[in-house]
């Protein structure tokens, strides 16, 4: 190959993957945007008409070493190893993070260990726990007066 030829080949490479790498960076408008949809949403929900459902208890108990939230676990889920419940609590957009941190109050003296914790004003409350199980907690609006903790066991 010619060496001429040589830079043109490697000249296009370089350009494709350039444009590769500038494609994956996201403009931060469109991150703000979906930020502030999620809050949107999540203010809507906190209006919204409860479901008839939210006090219809699961037949699906939680192990015994770990504690009950409070409320019902009004649906349930596993997906391989990981469960996952969901408690209807007495709640409002600004309480999410008082929820999270009630409940992680009731796992450290349970013996569990409380992670990473994160909180989007008003919108959701999380943490991560280990112990016994290891699991997350996110808590966000669910309807009117209610917010929905979901409580996920990966062990």
């Amino acid at each position: 190959m010619s060496r001429a030829l040589h830079l043109r080949v490697l000249g296009g490479l370089t350009a494709a993957a350039l444009t590769v790498v500038l494609a994956g960076c996201g403009d931060d408008k469109d991150k703000d945007k979906d930020a502030d949809h999620d809050a949107d949403s999540s203010a809507a929900q906190a209006d919204a008409a409860c479901p008839d459902d939210i006090s219809t208890a699961v037949k699906t108990a939680l192990p015994t070493d770990v504690p009950n939230p409070g409320g019902v676990a009004y649906d349930y889920e596993s997906q391989g190893k990981t469960r996952i419940w969901f408690f209807a609590l007495d709640g409002s957009p600004d309480s999410l993070s008082k929820i999270r941190d009630t409940y992680d109050t009731t796992l450290t003296g349970k013996g569990y260990k409380i992670g990473d914790t994160d909180q989007e004003e008003e919108s959701e409350a999380e943490a991560e726990f280990d112990g016994p199980h290891d699991g997350t907690v996110n808590v966000r609006n669910l309807c009117e007066g209610k917010a929905v903790l979901r409580l996920t066991l990966h062990s």
